[in-house]
């Protein structure tokens, strides 16, 4: 099922190399829909897991376009259980790169307290 949408990021992503050499990101979001939020992890590969790795971190917001995939997995005791996360194929950054001297420069702490995350 495609998703897309503007989500919040609730830690800095993650970003590494496979065995091979192609970059991948892992990062969870948060998804405000109506009244209720949703936090759902995300993957991206290549060329889009670097730009999502450089420009952004924990509470920037973004535009996703993407995949809902779920897994299935057996634990060590032997339970079996689900998960869902979007593979990302496309994404809008509507907030400036983050500065490392002002982590959160345009939001002041009245306008903190007002974001639904």
């Amino acid at each position: 099922m495609q998703v897309n949408g503007i989500v919040r990021l609730t830690k800095d992503p993650e970003v590494r190399k496979t065995q091979t050499g192609e970059t991948v990101v892992n990062f969870d979001v948060a998804w405000n829909y109506g009244e209720n939020g949703h936090f759902i992890r995300c993957t991206a590969w290549g060329k889009l897991a670097e730009l999502i790795g450089e420009f952004t971190k924990k509470g920037h917001a973004i535009y996703i376009i993407g995949k809902l995939v779920q897994s299935s997995f057996t634990t060590t005791r032997g339970e079996n259980r689900k998960t869902h996360e979007i593979k990302v194929s496309q994404i809008e950054f509507i907030e400036n790169k983050p500065s490392s001297e002002k982590p959160e420069a345009a939001v002041n702490e009245r306008e903190a307290d007002d974001l639904p995350f």
